[in-house]
């Protein structure tokens, strides 16, 4: 028996060439937006990646504002216990004048002036954490939109290059199983 060049392109019962290629042009329709999917998933996934930081961020922002507050209000009450007890103690300055040959009136100086030294400190970190630490977590902020916006346009663009070269290769797939 002697096949025809036709028998072998012969296609079964029920099936016609023309709906085989239709259902693989769905499949390269499906496909192709199957990637389009997993390409917005990735920015999202770069979107969603920037709001937790900013949200971070902010939150530090935050902390260091309430800790700068804590800090000076402590280093104000530190400066006001020294001042109440250096008036406190001129106002007894007959008694003082026997503290000046004991050991304890150079250790109560001594405690006054580490105390006074406390507070500027505490002044010092808390101008610290309101104005530098606030400041340079807003520029992280900042540079964290900045790249995620440059990010996202190459994504986009590299997305927009990746969907032109696949709609290529499906045109070539398809005149490839036309001539096939």
């Amino acid at each position: 028996m002697a096949s025809s060049p036709n028998a072998e392109l012969s296609v079964p019962f029920g099936f016609s060439r023309t709906s085989s290629l239709r259902r693989s042009g769905r499949k390269r329709h499906t496909f192709a937006a199957h990637i389009r999917q997993q390409l917005n998933d990735q920015l999202k996934c770069l979107e969603i990646k920037l709001e937790t930081e900013v949200c971070i961020v902010t939150e530090l922002q935050e902390f260091f504002r309430r800790r700068a507050e804590v800090e000076q209000e402590y280093a104000r009450n530190l400066d006001k216990l020294v001042k109440s007890m250096i008036t406190r103690h001129r106002a007894e300055k007959q008694k003082q004048e026997q503290w000046a040959t004991m050991s304890t009136s150079a250790c109560w100086k001594h405690l006054l002036g580490i105390t006074r030294k406390q507070s500027q400190d505490h002044q010092s970190v808390a101008e610290i954490y309101s104005n530098h630490m606030v400041s340079r977590l807003a520029e992280i902020m900042d540079n964290s939109q900045r790249i995620f916006r440059k990010c996202r346009d190459i994504g986009a663009e590299s997305h927009e290059d990746m969907m032109k070269v696949l709609n290529e290769l499906q045109s070539a797939m398809k005149t490839y199983h036309i001539y096939q």
